[in-house]
């Protein structure tokens, strides 16, 4: 700027720029400092590791399970109890950690794992043995398969015979009939796997199917098909509306899956019952 154009400035103009000047590098130092402050506050909020603990004396601790192994005093309920209160600061560190404290405080003794696994790791080897003899694991039966008057009669077609000892073997074993129990059941698993086949295809259309099911069948529905259904709707909208539930990068606490998981199915377990 030459000297003439100084001498022509407004003084107040010139005041006024300095000021703005200023201003604005004041506000831009303000600005990244609240920044700065923000990004480290959430960056320790976020490294802080909440951490629980039970105000319980162990000692306490007493189950009614009347289970006991052979040289033991300490029941095997106590024992899974004891031993979830005592890991109970480090839930969440481990699943090893985990499925012992949640089975563990809900009084579960879990003896579908392999030994090393889980709650096992609590017992001997010897003591593991001992209580999968105890309470052996029951297999699945499967429903007789009835021949129908279809394969019947060809099975007669293929076997020459009498027609004194077909007329005898006719009447010695009848073919028995289907009972309505039977036919409900049949009815009830061709309903589910149609719920299940729509849900796999379009979640919403599975809900929708599983509560138009219970609707129109309510009155021939058995208690556990009706609890089945229920769940399959349930477990569809889920999906549907929580699908955060089951994202790993979306932070969660006990009580999201208690609440939104657990207690539908539990209200519609016990519906109808003095614990409703």
């Amino acid at each position: 700027m030459s000297n003439c154009d100084k001498e022509n400035v407004d003084p107040v103009v010139e005041s006024l720029v300095r000021r703005s000047d200023r201003e604005y590098v004041f506000v831009n130092e303000q600005i990244a400092d609240r920044i700065d402050q923000e990004l480290e506050a959430r960056s320790k909020k976020k490294a802080k590791v909440q951490v629980q603990t039970l105000d319980v004396n162990i000692q306490s601790v007493t189950e009614a399970d009347g289970v006991t192994l052979p040289g033991h005093n300490q029941s095997v309920g106590k024992t899974i109890k004891v031993e979830a209160f005592s890991r109970f600061k480090d839930y969440g560190t481990t699943n090893q950690t985990n499925t012992v404290v949640s089975l563990g405080l809900n009084s579960i003794l879990d003896l579908s794992l392999e030994y090393g696994v889980g709650q096992s790791t609590l017992f001997s080897g010897e003591d593991w043995k001992v209580l999968l003899q105890k309470f052996p694991a029951t297999p699945l039966q499967a429903a007789p398969i009835v021949p129908s008057a279809a394969q019947t009669s060809a099975s007669s077609a293929s076997t020459p015979a009498s027609a004194a000892s077909i007329s005898a073997s006719a009447t010695s074993t009848p073919v028995p009939k289907v009972s309505k129990k039977a036919k409900k059941n049949k009815s009830s698993k061709k309903d589910r796997d149609l719920v299940l086949q729509l849900a796999r295809r379009d979640l919403a259309a599975g809900a929708t199917k599983a509560a138009r099911l219970l609707v129109s069948k309510h009155c021939t529905l058995a208690p556990d098909q009706e609890f089945m259904m229920t769940v399959l709707r349930h477990l569809c909208n889920l999906l549907l509306h929580h699908a955060y539930l089951f994202d790993d990068n979306i932070e969660k606490t006990e009580q999201d899956y208690i609440i939104k998981a657990w207690a539908p199915i539990l209200e519609a377990l016990f519906q109808n019952t003095s614990t409703d």
